[in-house]
């Protein structure tokens, strides 16, 4: 599945009945990625990565059935 908004690549993912599953990648207007992770069963699992729109890294964590877990990392926009 691949969401465009307002003419801009806003998500790609895919669905298992009806539910969201493996990778996913959500964009930040200007085309840069905002986010990267796994779903589970329609649940984020796993490493998920954050950026700035700028590129940088803004966080990393683990969640498991859509909640944190463990140590997050997160970044200012500048690195």
């Amino acid at each position: 599945m691949k969401r465009v908004e307002n003419g801009n690549m806003y998500q790609i993912g895919s669905y298992s009945n009806g539910k969201e599953t493996g990778e996913w990648k959500t964009f930040h207007n200007n085309g840069k990625i905002r986010q990267i992770g796994k779903f589970n069963n329609g649940n984020q699992t796993g490493e998920w990565k954050f950026f700035h729109p700028n590129g940088n890294r803004q966080g990393i964590g683990n969640l498991i059935n859509g909640k944190r877990f463990g140590l997050w990392k997160w970044y200012y926009n500048n690195g």
